[in-house]
């Protein structure tokens, strides 16, 4: 894999976590839906991400005749590292705006 495919598979990734995190469990569909993808074309960073423990996918009982369907979460580790990284940026935002504030009420 060239270091450009590397690099469009973390960035799709990444968009996969965050559309988990944003919208809880979710279809291989509804990702890619959400993520304006062909359909199918996310199980391969689906399976990526189930490998390193970063989700976790489940099979839902369908009725017969209808295709089964996968549904994928975070898992409770990666859940916390999003919320641990969301709370560093809102820190980091409040900050940015409560510094020029302090400064001119100071100054």
């Amino acid at each position: 894999m060239t270091r450009r495919a590397r690099r469009r598979a973390a960035l799709r990734c990444y968009a996969i976590l965050g559309a988990l995190a944003e919208n809880g469990p979710t279809s291989e569909s509804e990702l890619c839906r959400l993520l304006h993808r062909p359909l199918g074309t996310l199980y391969p960073d689906l399976a990526a991400l189930e490998h390193h423990g970063r989700v976790t996918g489940e099979w839902l009982l369908t009725p017969a005749g209808q295709p089964r369907r996968r549904l994928y979460r975070l898992t409770t580790a990666q859940e916390r590292a999003a919320t641990r990284a969301l709370e560093k940026r809102l820190r980091a935002a409040l900050h940015a705006v409560a510094d020029p504030i302090q400064e001119n009420h100071h100054g």
